[in-house]
């Protein structure tokens, strides 16, 4: 299996459309704005391949300083259940292993979720992946979210600074601290 940066051709396509099957519209960015970052230099969209070739899924990542937010992560229909989404995971935490590496996922603290039955599948495979959970819930443009990390410390501040730093003030005000979890 192989990570590759996404480049020109079939793989936008094949990424393009995961992202819009994998995520809800509330969660999308605008896929060109995405594809601008990736050209300056802070976001990486990478391509998961097999050694055929074949996609097998995708991750948009997005890097300042020392700090990597993966904010979308996906394998296709297809390929899940057969261990390619921990295999792909891995070689993500090994690509970004001198950095602090985190993600959020919906809160699992919320029992009358539609979907919490989904979100707590999410928690226990980025768990049994090495992921720990960091203290505190954020409100993610009104939803709760938890913040997820590869055993490095990381603030609220830190967190909040990539937000601020890579998407602007409109956008790091919709992202707050909500508590510290129990």
């Amino acid at each position: 299996m192989k990570l590759l940066k996404m480049k020109r051709g079939k793989n936008i396509l094949n990424v393009y459309r995961l992202y819009l099957k994998a995520f809800p519209k509330s969660e999308r960015k605008p896929f060109p704005f995405i594809l601008l970052r990736q050209w300056k230099g802070t976001t990486e969209v990478l391509v998961i391949k097999n050694n055929n070739g074949d996609f097998l899924g995708m991750a948009i990542s997005v890097i300042h300083s020392n700090l990597v937010l993966l904010a979308y992560f996906a394998i296709s229909d297809n390929q899940r259940g057969e261990g390619i989404g921990s295999k792909a995971f891995q070689m993500l935490k090994e690509r970004y292993k001198e950095k602090k590496f985190f993600l959020e996922i919906e809160n699992t603290g919320v029992s009358e979720a539609p979907n919490i039955n989904q979100r707590i599948k999410r928690k226990d495979f980025y768990l049994k992946n090495g992921m720990i959970e960091l203290p505190f819930i954020i409100d993610f443009f009104g939803t709760e979210m938890e913040i997820m990390i590869n055993n490095l410390p990381l603030t609220f501040n830190e967190y909040h600074s990539i937000y601020k730093k890579e998407f602007g003030n409109y956008i790091s005000r919709k992202v707050k601290f909500v508590k510290y979890k129990k």
